[in-house]
């Protein structure tokens, strides 16, 4: 939505939109789609808590499904001890996820989209 409104400003002052325009396949669009909300600061805590709650089902869920914890975490925007840790965790159902934890909020960019990259301000 932001974006569309961003695009129209941009048409009516007659100036090129600045945009960045990613390929990702399912896995990594999730994995950014959670780095880009846990980077939203107007997240409450609890909205937080939400999220890495959501993180952690799916992350035991692919587990399950036969990924490697390396792939599982790349998927889910965590690093690799906090699926260990949530495998060690998973007989305990109360809420495993730390809220206070750092996320991992690294996102790789193919070499080839690099120099296509602009940052919206």
């Amino acid at each position: 939505m932001i974006w569309h409104m961003v695009r129209k400003i941009c048409q009516e002052l007659g100036v090129e939109c600045p945009h960045i325009r990613l390929e990702l396949n399912e896995d990594d669009a999730f994995a950014l789609g959670v780095t880009l909300n846990l980077m939203r600061r107007q997240l409450s805590l609890e909205q937080i808590k939400e999220i890495r709650e959501k993180q952690r089902k799916i992350a035991l869920q692919l587990r399950k499904q036969g990924k490697s914890q390396p792939e599982v975490a790349k998927i889910v925007g965590v690093n690799q001890s906090t699926i260990s840790d949530w495998e060690k965790e998973k007989g305990n159902n109360t809420s495993a996820c730390n809220a206070s934890a750092v996320p991992d909020l690294r996102v790789s960019i193919p070499k080839s989209e690099r120099k296509t990259i602009y940052v919206i301000y």
